[in-house]
């Protein structure tokens, strides 16, 4: 079943909690880890470290949640939790709302940490 696209006004817009979502990448010794070290802990208690090249040892003595994604499936996972659902997808396909639900429900955890109030919106779409 289809649902209506809802539309949500510029107040109900700008009255949503919501945080920035932000990756940071580099080459080694560019500072990634010393960028995560100036994070205050209220910054780092919404913060999750994604370890994708056993980065998560030279953080070890920060305070962030973490993630190890080892598989494609889990990967395709994370990105879905943290980007939201497509909307025109069917069910049966990767990224729909099936599939973000799903996400939410088997890997909640690690979802919840950083998505506290999940919210897909068409105003995400295209940024």
């Amino acid at each position: 079943m289809i649902q209506p696209l809802k539309i949500i006004s510029v107040d109900a817009r700008l009255a949503e909690k919501s945080g920035p979502k932000i990756l940071v990448t580099g080459p080694s010794g560019v500072g990634k880890t010393s960028l995560l070290r100036t994070m205050s802990a209220k910054m780092l208690a919404s913060t999750l470290f994604v370890d994708i090249e056993a980065g998560d040892i030279a953080v070890t003595d920060v305070q962030v949640a973490s993630v190890r994604p080892r598989t494609w499936n889990e990967c395709r996972d994370l990105a879905c939790a943290l980007g939201g659902f497509n909307p025109a997808l069917p069910a049966t396909a990767a990224y729909s709302e099936a599939h973000w639900n799903e996400v939410l429900k088997t890997r909640a955890r690690a979802a919840r940490r950083v998505l506290p109030n999940p919210v897909c919106r068409q105003s995400d779409r295209g940024r």
